[in-house]
């Protein structure tokens, strides 16, 4: 899990958790995530796509990508351009906040 906001993360986390499902992370920063995936590749991930001071998680996407580990984006505010510019418009995007039942039916797909 990459997302750059502690308490969205630590909330975050605690959904996940409750679902019954390994976290790892949270991680605040691209480099801290990727060095992570190369460590232990996830089943999936959920991503914060606009981070702290203009950086984005493409990096860490498209490693997910080229591994063949599905995830998806969470974002606050609609970032479809913004995907669609970086060539991930056919990832999932979901809004913040995340109810329990959205985020249960978006990682029970990825158990599909």
């Amino acid at each position: 899990m990459l997302e750059d906001d502690p308490i969205i993360a630590m909330d975050l986390a605690g959904q996940i958790s409750d679902l019954g499902l390994d976290v790892c992370g949270p991680h605040h920063q691209a480099c801290d995530a990727l060095a992570q995936i190369e460590r232990r590749a996830p089943d999936f991930a959920v991503l914060d796509f606009n981070l702290k001071k203009g950086k984005t998680s493409a990096s860490v996407a498209e490693r997910l990508s080229g591994m063949g580990v599905p995830f998806c984006f969470l974002s606050g505010y609609s970032s479809t351009d913004v995907l669609k510019s970086a060539g991930f418009e056919d990832v999932p995007c979901l809004s913040k906040p995340i109810s329990n039942g959205e985020l249960s039916l978006v990682l029970k797909s990825f158990a599909e």
